[in-house]
Order: structure tokens, then C-alpha cells, then sequence
């Protein structure tokens, strides 16, 4: 099955993507699609979901979210030192290659969405997740 039928099929919505700027030298995350509170969201690179996280809060705006993603990936960048968070270490490189990563969203009740986020994590892109956590 397609990763963005199943996204959808598990009631995700394309919200934007963390766009490659600059050459592939810098990123910007880009929303179009606002879901505020607790949202469990999806990173979907080359064509595989990679990652899945969550807002962390109820007043949280995925805008906001992901725009700290994208400084946290241009701070990586910059510095052209990886990581030990798998994401911070893999991630630059599909931007360096002027791909995006896209953005999947959806609502989540406030007692599931964190451990929501972590099973689909385990049942997904293991390279990509941070499992200290």
C-alpha cells in the first residue's frame, strides 16, 4: 500500500512539508494545513514514513512544531555535525538532495496521542527514531 493511502486511511491529512531552501543548504517548513492540539504528526521521506511525533501539548500549533524541527535540522546543517538523534542525522541529507519531507497530520485524543506516536513509530522506519525516549 501506498505510505500516503495508509496515512490517510489511519486519518491523516497532508498538512505541508519541510522544504529544502538555499540548494539544499537550509530548510523552511511550510503548513498549510494548521491542526492545533494534541496531533500526532508524520514525516514521510522518499516516499517511506520515517518518523512520527506529536505536539506535545494541547494549545500546540503543528506550524510551530515543525518550524522547530526545520531550525533544528538548519542548526545541524550549519554546524555539518550528526547528531545522536537518528531523525537530526538522516533528515539533512534528503534535504541536501533538494527533497522535501512531507507532513502528515491528525487530532488525537489528549490520553492516546503520545503513545499512539511511539506504536506506529515501532511499526515503521526504526533507522529514523530516536528510541531512547
Amino acid at each position: 500500500m501506498d505510505v500516503r493511502n495508509e496515512l490517510q486511511t489511519l486519518g491523516f491529512v497532508r498538512a505541508g512539508e519541510i522544504r529544502p531552501e538555499n540548494a539544499g543548504r537550509s530548510c523552511r517548513a511550510h503548513i498549510e494545513h494548521e491542526v492545533e492540539g494534541f496531533v500526532v504528526a508524520a514525516l514521510v521521506a522518499e516516499d517511506r514514513t520515517r518518523k512520527f511525533g506529536s505536539t506535545g501539548r494541547k494549545q500546540a500549533m503543528l506550524k510551530k512544531r515543525m518550524q522547530g524541527h526545520a531550525s533544528a535540522l538548519n542548526g545541524v546543517m550549519i554546524r555539518e555535525r550528526a547528531k545522536d538523534d537518528p531523525f537530526k542525522r538522516l533528515a539533512p541529507q534528503v534535504i541536501a538532495a533538494r527533497r522535501e519531507i512531507e507532513v502528515w497530520a491528525k487530532e488525537s485524543p489528549a490520553s492516546t496521542f503520545e503513545r499512539e506516536a511511539r506504536e506506529l513509530n515501532d511499526k515503521h522506519d526504526p533507522e529514523w527514531v530516536d528510541r531512547r525516549r
